[in-house]
């Protein structure tokens, strides 16, 4: 959700996808490589219907809910599965996509699938993460923002011991282990910066949903209400790193122009005519785009 900038209903790239699925003969077999919820599947079946069987692969377990997207219905959906070594028989669809899902990959191995798989009259069309994007100017600021809140001393280090205070306050089988002026002190110290950190902040909102999160264990913990706030705070700190992890695995994944200019160039020698662009919203560059036609 955090690639698609708006929602997977209308993503930023919906043009380029509607433009893409509207040119060229109607497919009857498409491929979506790396189809997470199925947005891409989405934006097929709005433009083409009936006339298109879709295939979504992912190395992901994923389950998209067809009830509440009914555009999913005629979508199957494989979960655990690598692009590097596609499933399927050669020849078998008229069309191959992805949008951030490929530049994961070895693109050696998957370049080599997708051409092994694609009809002689095919269509390939990849949306692709840019290493200069405004997607990873936000995920950079979200991972120096999860860093600091989750560092030693950091924020949530600050707020685990003042939880511990509070709930000690209403255990009477506490032993105070903590000296409660000092954790107070600390916590506020770093409740400041963090204050202070939101205010100068241009883009990411890490620092505002902890700020989100500890505000309520604390509350509840203030009011008695629960004595589980420490191991809360620790199972959102957990989630945070693994958003930290994934946008690292993003950053690695983003391509800079030469990249794309090899993977063109490597459909360009297998006989395809292959056209480089990209995407933008509301101004800023989002993706790299590559479609490569017979």
């Amino acid at each position: 959700m955090h690639s698609f900038a708006n929602s997977d209903r209308d993503p930023f790239s919906d043009a380029f996808w509607m433009h893409f699925f509207e040119s060229g003969a109607p497919p009857v077999a498409m491929l979506d490589i790396g189809t997470g919820n199925g947005a891409i599947p989405m934006v097929a079946s709005r433009v083409l219907g009936a006339r298109v069987r879709i295939v979504g692969i992912d190395t992901a377990v994923v389950k998209p809910d067809s009830v509440k997207c009914p555009e999913l219905e005629r979508v199957q959906f494989l979960s655990e599965t690598s692009c590097e070594s596609l499933p399927f028989a050669d020849e078998s669809f008229d069309m191959v996509t992805s949008q951030f899902a490929i530049e994961y990959t070895d693109m050696d191995a998957s370049l080599d699938e997708v051409l092994r798989v694609r009809r002689p009259s095919a269509r390939v069309a990849f949306v692709m993460h840019a290493d200069d994007s405004h997607i990873g100017n936000v995920s950079k600021a979200q991972i120096e923002q999860i860093d600091w809140l989750l560092g030693p001393g950091g924020f949530h280090d600050a707020a685990q011991r003042m939880i511990k205070v509070l709930e000690a306050r209403n255990d009477a089988k506490s032993t105070g282990v903590l000296d409660p002026e000092l954790v107070r002190h600390q916590y506020n110290a770093s409740a400041r910066a963090l204050v202070q950190k939101i205010e100068q902040a241009g883009m990411g909102d890490a620092l505002a949903r902890s700020a989100v999160v500890v505000q309520r264990l604390l509350a509840a913990a203030a009011k008695g209400q629960r004595n589980d706030g420490t191991a809360l705070l620790g199972d959102a700190s957990a989630a945070f790193r693994g958003e930290a992890q994934r946008l690292r695995a993003q950053l690695i994944a983003s391509l800079s122009l030469p990249q794309v200019a090899e993977i063109a160039g490597r459909l360009r020698y297998a006989g395809l005519q292959v056209k480089v662009g990209e995407l933008h919203y509301q101004g800023s560059l989002m993706a790299h785009t590559l479609v490569a036609t017979p």
